[in-house]
Formats: C-alpha cells, structure tokens, sequence
C-alpha cells in the first residue's frame, strides 16, 4: 500500500539516490576502526576456482553430459526398434540407461555459482558501497546492464548478479531447469550504514514507481500549470510508438538526462502498462514502451517498512554465510555506530525473516512462512492482507504452503466460538503479466487466476469451498475479497484502469505486521526456491484505539499502518463521517468496507464495462461483449456524475469472472508444457 514512506521518482532519481550515498572523488578516506581491524584480521578470501578453469570444467563437462545422453538415449531405441535384441541382457542394459537418464535430469546443477570478491584490502577503500545482487530468474530484465550501469557511478559501489540453477546454460540444462525449476534472487533490502534499513515490495526498477494519488495520465510538461495537460516536456514531440524524445535526440539513442524543469512523474519505461506490453529493450531507459496518448500508466500499490537499528542484524542475516564478504559486517553489535535516528521514529520489537535454499546462502529456511501461519492461528480480531500473489491451500500435489490453511481454520474456529473476526484481502485485479483481456488474456495470465481463483472459491480446496460446508452463506461475515481500481480522463475520454497491488504485507489485530518481499505463493514461501527477506514487527507501544465496540489497547506503528491503508482505500478523508477505527464491527465491515467495495464495483461496471467482471463467465461472453456501448462512450456527462460517485479504490474481487472456463494452459501450448510450479 503506499505510504508516506513511498515515493515517487524515476529511474534517473534513482541513480541520483545511489550516487548520494558514495563518498565523491574528491573526499578523504575514512576507515571506521571496526572495519579496520576487521580487514587486518580477515583478508578477502579469493575465488576458489579460476574463470579459465570454470570454463574448462564446464566445457568438459557439458560434452560428457551430452555423450552419455546420446549413448543411453541410442541403447534404448534400439532395443524398443529391434524385437530380437530384445534378451534379458539387452532389456536390463537398456534399464540401466533409463536409470542413468533419470539420475542426468534430477541432479542439481551446481556450476551456476560466481563467488567474487567485493570489496578490496587498500586502505583506500570508502567505508560507504552499495552491494547490487540480482537474478535474472528466466526473464529478460538485463541484470548485467543493472550491474554496469550502477557500478559505473563510482568505484566504491560494487555489484555482483547472482543467478540460480536453470537460469542460464539453459541448452545443457534444460533438462534439469524442467524438473527442478530455478529460484531467484527476490529479496528488496536496502542497508544503510548501521542504523537503518529498507524491507518491503518497492523494486529497483521501471514501473514501480507511484504516490497514494494512483495517477493514470502523465502528459504534463514543466510549464503546464494542470496536471494532465498534452504538451509534453521541453517541447518534446512523440516517437512513433508514443515515446518522447530527450530534447530531440535521434531516435533509439537517449538524450540528455537534464530533469531540472520536469513535472512528469514517469519518464521512459517507468510509464507503463505491462498488461498491454511488457518490457522491452532495458537497456533503454528513457525510450517509452508504450504511448502516453493511447495508453493508461499502470499505478502500482506499494508498501515499505523503514526499520532502524536492524541494520547489523540484516547484515549478519545477509553475508554472515558468505565469508568473501568480510569487510561488510561490523565487529560486533556493541561497536557499530548507530548515530542516525530518523526524526518521529519508534521503538518495536522486531524479528527477521527469510526464505533462502542452499543454492543461494548455503542453508535452507523458511521463516517468513511460518510467521505467516503462527501470526494467523494466534490473531484475536483480524487480519489484513495486501499480496501480489495470493496462491495457497496445500493439496500435496501442485500446491504446498498452507497460509489459506490457516485462514480457513481460523474463520472455522471464531464461528464455532460465536465470535467476531474479519479477513481483509487485497490482491491485483490481474496478474502482472502481457495479454489481452477482451480475448481471455492468454496462458499466462490464466495459468495464475486459475491457481488464484482455486485458492479463493473454485474446488473443493478452495478457502469459500471449505467455509460454505460449515456455515453456507455466512462467510461474507468472515472474509472480504477485494482489488483496486482508478479511473482519469485522457485525451478528452473518461478511462479506467486497475491498479495493480505489489505489496507484499499481513497487518493483524493493530498489534504486528509482517512486510517484506515474499508474495503468498510456493516460490516464495517454502524456502526451497527463491530468497525472500521480511521483517515481523510487533508494537511495544500502545494507543487507545476500538476493537469490536471496545476500548482497546493498539500497537502505535501498527495502527498508524492499517489507517493509513484504510484512508487511502475507502476514501475516508473526503468523507469524514467514515470511521475506520473499529475494523471488525459490523458498521464497519459491512456498512463500510463491503458496501464501498460492491459501489464502486457497481460504479465502475455501469460506466466502462471493464475487466475482469462477474459478468463475463465464459469466454464466449468475452466475445460478445464488443457490440455493448459503454457509458463513458454514450454519454459523458452522466458517467461523469455516476465516477463522482467512486469513493476510494476499493473494488469487489470478481470471483465469477470466466468461472465456466478452465484456466490451465493447454497441453500444447508453451505454458502448458513447463511445469506447474512455474506458476505456484
């Protein structure tokens, strides 16, 4: 959710953000003594193998691999060709060959890890780095160019891109990448000093950057006193895909990154829509993808936790395991300098969290899981949860975690005890990937509502499924579905879009929050695939607050977390007869949460028959859905007034859309073909 600890910025104020935290050339050098005795102490252990050697024993290696492939692959079809070689000999020699084949494709690769050294011994060295770890994770997001482009603003700031098993020699690995799908480096920390640090769902990256306004439209120009007006900055003319260019720079180069007199919030690739197209070319960050004329900026929902004094625990979390990073842990908790404290800050107790697997920190955990289900099994009153993601109910077969598990057994128990408690669920209407959604939306995006749809209310491991067999209707008492939705006006036409949640965070009781990187989903959350970092933080501060028409005693951050969420959502401070401070009393979760949401659901609906709706079940709904006129086409002036009507963003989940379709990518098709864990 955005907070007043998000910001709005591009990738140039990013780079600017980094460049801040580096000594400059000209400065002096400063060498805690911490650190210093540290690096006398423990040189940097050099790389154990020699690139030359790596590529050798790798080379040879594949060729091996491929040898024994072919040979075990011939000894097969010969035998299944020819009947009369068809001996006991024969037949167990070609078993043997099925078996070596069986062992080829599930031994874990270990030939993907880089170990460098970071930081060297030269008592030169600035004590003030940035470290840059990413993973490319099968996707083409240029973590090389990440990495050069931030080394390249000033030799303390080092960078390495590290990459799991089956994320690349992807042709002699396929095999392995099939059966054992690659893990990535998921994590979103930053460590600042000793005495801060920044977990949370905010990447580095284009497109996820907003503010709490949502803003569809980013057409202004430096001279433009209204925001939305169609100049563009500097006079600037359109490519011709839409993108502006820099001051008249030729096009496909970039022009000069001077933003001194820029009102734009978004400049290149960070106006984006990854639904209508996904990233291309990122190594181009100031070409658009798509046109600002045509298409709606994609707002994203944001949530970052500034944590301080865990910064030396987050540093031991992070490279105590890695000992080729001496230099970055302090000597001890009690010499670190903990000078800086960030002005209104307050003290909690906090626990760290981890996903991690042997690939990547040379021990398996799974921490944040399991903070996930005790923080629900234990809550008293209720729970909100903003995600990305929101795939669970372990089945044993395609699904393992078990956080919609606990969700179920807690709603199961507060009705059999004849008790108030409320689910709050905010996930992205759509899933983040390209596709068109008049047409389905592809494999892709189905493949994810499929296992999203199955956790929520289709089969019988659903979450409704499992609640309608003890109290029928009456799990509307219990739990709430919901997405985001904006709307704006371009080029003279009212439009809307979703905004898409990126947060990745449990709020529960006004007394702790979990907030970090992990999405609720198998990659994130068993600990055996990709690295995640969270942080629990419970108050040890209270404040007078209501809980189910009582007084009650709240956690002071986690409080000021959920109403900041709820005013944002509901709309509440153009509505100042809306009380959001008792979340589980039926005035509330009824008169307030679910009405707001079915309205502007209602609203949205009757003005721009927009997607995904319960009103398209199938896909030959979809089809026909092209000869209706939309409101916002018909009549302007009247689906002005019903838009003024909106209040907040909060919108109904659809939990009928395309319910009389299955999801699941076709046998045939790419998508069907990987396997399913791609997508849980």
């Amino acid at each position: 959710m955005a907070s007043p600890l998000s910001s709005s910025s591009s990738w140039n104020s990013s780079l600017e953000f980094l460049r801040s935290l580096v000594c400059s050339e000209g400065c002096s050098p400063r060498v805690p003594g911490n650190l210093s005795s540290l690096r006398s102490e423990s040189p940097p252990a050099p790389p154990p193998f020699a690139l030359p050697l790596l590529v050798a024993v790798t080379t040879a290696c594949a060729l091996l691999f491929a040898v024994g492939l072919v040979g075990n692959l011939l000894t097969m079809l010969v035998v299944l060709l020819f009947r009369e070689l068809r001996s006991t000999t024969y037949l167990y020699l070609s078993s043997m060959a099925l078996s070596d084949l069986f062992i080829f494709l599930l031994m874990p690769v270990d030939l993907y890890k880089r170990e460098e050294v970071l930081l060297p011994t030269s008592t030169h060295t600035n004590d003030k780095f940035i470290h840059s770890s990413l993973e490319e994770g099968g996707l083409g997001i240029n973590s090389d160019y990440s990495k050069r482009t931030l080394m390249s603003l000033h030799p303390n700031i080092k960078g390495d891109v590290t990459r799991a098993p089956g994320s690349f020699f992807f042709f002699f690995f396929f095999f392995s990448s099939v059966v054992r799908p690659s893990g990535s480096h998921h994590d979103r920390t930053g460590v600042v000093g000793t005495s801060v640090a920044f977990v949370g769902g905010l990447d580095l990256a284009y497109g996820r950057w907003d503010d709490h306004c949502y803003r569809l439209t980013d057409m202004g120009c430096a001279g433009s006193e209204v925001p939305g007006a169609e100049a563009l900055p500097n006079g600037q003319e359109p490519g011709p895909n839409g993108s502006e260019r820099q001051n008249g720079a030729p096009e496909g180069e970039e022009g000069p990154q001077d933003l001194r007199d820029n009102r734009k919030l978004w400049l290149g690739k960070d106006y984006s829509n990854f639904i209508v197209r996904d990233w291309v070319q990122l190594d181009r960050p100031f070409e658009g993808t798509v046109c600002v004329f045509v298409c709606l900026c994609l707002s994203v929902s944001l949530c970052v936790c500034l944590s301080l004094s865990l910064s030396n625990r987050i540093d031991q979390d992070l490279l105590y395991k890695h000992h080729f990073y001496p230099c970055l842990l302090p000597k001890s908790h009690s010499t670190a300098e903990r000078s800086f404290r960030v002005l209104g800050s307050q003290s909690a107790r906090v626990q760290i969290l981890r996903s991690v697997d042997r690939w990547s920190a040379g021990t398996c955990e799974s921490s944040i899981l399991k903070a996930y289900i005790d923080t629900i099994e234990n809550s008293q009153h209720y729970i909100y949860i903003e995600n990305q993601f929101f795939i669970s109910c372990a089945d044993g077969k395609s699904v393992q975690n078990g956080i919609g598990d606990a969700i179920v057994k807690r709603i199961l128990r507060a009705h059999s005890e004849n008790k108030p408690y409320r689910v709050f669920i905010v996930l992205p209407l759509l899933p983040g990937f390209e596709g068109d959604i008049t047409t389905g939306g592809g494999n892709a995006i189905q493949a994810i509502l499929h296992f999203t749809y199955r956790t929520m209310c289709r089969g019988e491991q659903s979450i409704l499924a499992r609640l309608k067999v003890q109290m029928q209707d009456r799990w509307r008492e219990f739990i709430s579905f919901s997405g985001l939705r904006s709307h704006a006006c371009l080029q003279d036409s009212l439009v809307t879009e979703l905004i898409y949640v990126h947060s990745k965070m449990l709020i529960a009781d006004d007394r702790k929050y979990i907030i970090g990187s992990a999405n609720i989903n198998d990659r994130s959350m068993l600990g055996s695939r990709d690295s995640e970092l969270a942080v629990l933080v419970e108050d040890s501060e209270t404040v007078p607050s209501l809980m189910g028409g009582q007084e009650y005693q709240a956690g002071r951050l986690a409080l000021a977390l959920r109403l900041e969420c709820f005013r944002v959502l509901l709309g509440s401070d153009s509505a100042p007869s809306i009380d959001i401070r008792d979340p589980i009393s039926d005035e509330f979760f009824q008169g307030v949460w679910q009405k707001t949401a079915a309205d502007n659901a209602e609203i949205y609906e009757t003005v721009f028959r927009c997607l995904p709706s319960n009103s398209f079940p199938s896909l030959r709904s979809l089809k026909d859905r092209g000869g209706e006129e939309r409101l916002a086409d018909a009549d302007p002036q009247r689906a002005q007034e019903q838009l003024a009507r909106v209040r907040g963003h909060l919108v109904q989940f659809p939990l009928d859309f395309l319910s009389e379709e299955s999801l699941l990518p076709p046998l045939n098709s790419r998508e069907g073909m990987i396997p399913v864990e791609v997508w849980t």
